[in-house]
């Protein structure tokens, strides 16, 4: 889902940021002398995220209920779990983008890059073939498939377009269902993105990283406040309970020199992760850090850095798999049996995500080097710092 963008950046911009690569004070190796930005795991992490997203669609899908994991813990199902874990790597890596970028308006280039060719194909494709082949399953006719008017295909796409999933049916397919649920939530991580932007523009990433700590806290403090009251208002309001997983994400970047990769901190991180999963009120309390840092534990290996290193399928796997899933199920792959049902859906997600990625995500991709367009002129400001990035 995101990108971390080292390849084609100058030397010279990644200078500040190389020097900072040491063991920390105590000789104890950190993230951040761990992390090597082009030999890393992460993209062998993201497509397991991917294909946890995948497993626990397909389990609802099949038995119209909870994943196993719900059921056997009463917290978050287990793609509620990959879609946190997404967040939380963006988070990470999207901070590292910005504090890189030679501006904000060339950071926010190469998010745009990143996330909207790949959405508009995929609600293109979504209207003109994915749709008309449901309603020709359901109905064995594609008469009457709503093309125009209200709640048709035309404005599947057009009320869709800026990322905020206004329209989620054409005309009444799948009983009123959502027809690709998984994309509302790209519409919160571009907020993160632009807030990030913010963030670095006006040089609190680089000199002031401490009122990210603080922001970060604010919403624990939140998720405090909801367990002792009972209340959800973190976990029911999207905008804030995804803002405050990706923020976790980046005070890890932003304090990368400060972690330490030891064994009691991977088992204190393992222990909390688990009792937030047994205790689902305590979840967004408890469980982000943990769940981040043993992540980006596993992300600084380089057993699996080969995964991934030609394509990233994992954006195309996340968007492609809800509606082909549903296809498969009306087709009768696996209505009956989630294992079959789970296979055909990562086979055929995974070919959707290798089209994407060869002609839409990678053509655009390689536009990142281009001047950005006239509309991001008032971000065209320079984020390098003018000495060393040690200051921050």
């Amino acid at each position: 889902m995101t990108d971390p963008s080292p390849a084609g950046t100058p030397n010279l911009l990644r200078l500040p940021l190389q020097r900072q690569r040491r063991p920390g004070r105590s000789g104890t190796r950190t993230l951040d002398h761990a992390f090597d930005p082009r030999h890393n795991n992460l993209n062998a992490l993201r497509l397991t995220l991917a294909a946890m997203v995948v497993i626990s669609h397909s389990w609802g899908f099949v038995h119209d209920e909870d994943d196993p994991l719900r059921n056997l813990t009463g917290g978050p199902e287990a793609g509620t779990i990959a879609v946190d874990g997404f967040f939380l790597l963006s988070g990470f890596l999207i901070t590292r983008s910005q504090l890189r970028a030679r501006s904000t308006a060339r950071y926010l280039w190469h998010r745009f890059l990143r996330i909207l060719p790949g959405f508009w194909i995929c609600l293109a494709v979504t209207a003109v073939a994915i749709g008309p082949l449901l309603w020709r399953l359901e109905r064995e006719t594609f008469s009457g498939y709503p093309w125009a008017g209200p709640d048709s295909a035309l404005t599947y796409v057009v009320a869709n377009a800026l990322l905020r999933m206004n329209q989620f049916n054409i005309g009444d397919l799948r009983a009123g269902g959502a027809l690709d649920g998984s994309l509302h939530t790209l519409f919160f991580e571009a907020l993160c993105y632009v807030m990030i932007g913010v963030l670095g523009a006006v040089g609190i990433l680089r000199r002031r990283r401490s009122v990210v700590l603080g922001l970060g806290s604010a919403c624990w403090i939140l998720a405090a406040a909801d367990v002792v009251s009972g209340s959800d208002r973190l976990a029911d309001t999207y905008t804030l309970r995804f803002t405050s997983i990706f923020l976790v994400g980046a005070i890890m970047s932003l304090y990368a020199d400060r972690i330490p990769l030891t064994r009691p901190l991977f088992a204190a991180s393992c222990a909390l992760l688990t009792i937030a999963l047994m205790a689902p009120s305590t979840y967004l309390l408890l469980g982000p850090a943990p769940m981040a840092y043993l992540l980006l534990r596993a992300g600084t290996g380089r057993r699996l850095e080969r995964v991934g290193i030609r394509r990233d399928l994992s954006y195309g796997i996340y968007i492609y798999s809800w509606p082909l899933q549903l296809v498969l199920l009306e087709a009768g792959v696996g209505d009956d049996n989630v294992a079959v049902h789970v296979v055909a859906s990562i086979v055929l997600s995974a070919a959707a995500a290798a089209v994407s990625w060869h002609l839409v995500e990678a053509p655009a991709l390689a536009l990142k080097s281009a001047a950005a367009p006239s509309w991001l002129r008032p971000w065209r400001a320079s984020t390098q710092p003018a000495a060393e990035s040690g200051q921050r």
